[in-house]
């Protein structure tokens, strides 16, 4: 069945899934998925760290025998009513995601999201991590720790032209490692990503940091010196420091 409420549009589904789908923005797609009807909203998004509207966005609803498929001004997405497949088009109905036929989604405890991969599409992202450029080919991990060799932020972008970013706060795996397939794994809480499309990087980036924040412009007498703190053996490696500084 399927309903709209305010800005969502809520499909429940036989498995007790409840399936939620709104659009931030035109080109931005919000996707909840979890077995309990009203779960706990994100703390990311209940503290006012990622925005679940950006500007009010209208969508046209078509309901066939087959799928439901939602229009914006920039995208259009069809849910199949035989699996909730979802798939993800540019207006001129390219198709750039889609949640993988074969392996549906895993709701419970954790989730498993699957998407089909390109042979040709490559990732980039993840925040501060030195493990690798380009994710394709890797597993990459997300814990709420300081990092450094891992993923430091539950975000990518990837050449197909759509940026990917997830507002659960729990441990997440991300695997590249498939051949014609990846997963995003959530070892607790629900499925709450957003599905961004440029389709440049440069659009997809401008879209992240609108729905997370950017920083503020410090102020000119800040663009000062610029100092990496050191250790010194006596006081006059110190005072030798201050004195050029000066």
């Amino acid at each position: 069945t399927s309903q709209i409420v305010g800005n969502d549009l809520i499909f429940t589904c036989e498995n007790e899934v409840t399936l939620k789908l709104s659009f931030p923005q035109a080109s931005i797609l919000r996707i909840r998925m979890s077995k309990v009807p009203n779960p706990r909203p994100s703390i990311m998004v209940d503290l006012g760290y990622v925005k679940e509207i950006l500007e009010e966005t209208s969508f046209d609803l078509i309901e066939t025998g087959e799928e439901y498929r939602i229009s914006t001004q920039n995208l259009v997405v069809s849910v199949s009513k035989n699996d909730a497949q979802i798939q993800l088009f540019d207006k001129e109905l390219n198709c750039f995601l889609k949640t993988c036929e074969s392996a549906p989604p895993q709701i419970g405890k954790g989730s498993m999201l699957n998407f089909d991969m390109d042979s040709q599409e490559h990732f980039y992202g993840f925040g501060f991590q030195r493990k690798t450029f380009d994710a394709k080919g890797h597993k990459l991990t997300f814990t709420r720790n300081y990092r450094w060799n891992e993923a430091t932020t539950p975000y990518f972008l990837s050449t197909a032209g759509y940026g990917f970013f997830s507002a659960n706060t729990f441990d997440q795996t991300f695997d590249f490692t498939g051949e014609d397939t990846y997963s995003v794994f959530a070892k607790d809480g629900h499925v709450d990503c957003f599905i961004l499309y440029g389709p440049e990087f440069k659009d997809i980036l401008n879209l992240y940091t609108a729905l997370t924040g950017r920083p503020v412009m410090v102020p000119k007498w800040a663009m000062g010196v610029c100092y990496i703190a050191r250790c010194f053996e006596n006081d006059e490696g110190l005072l030798k420091i201050a004195r050029r500084l000066r």
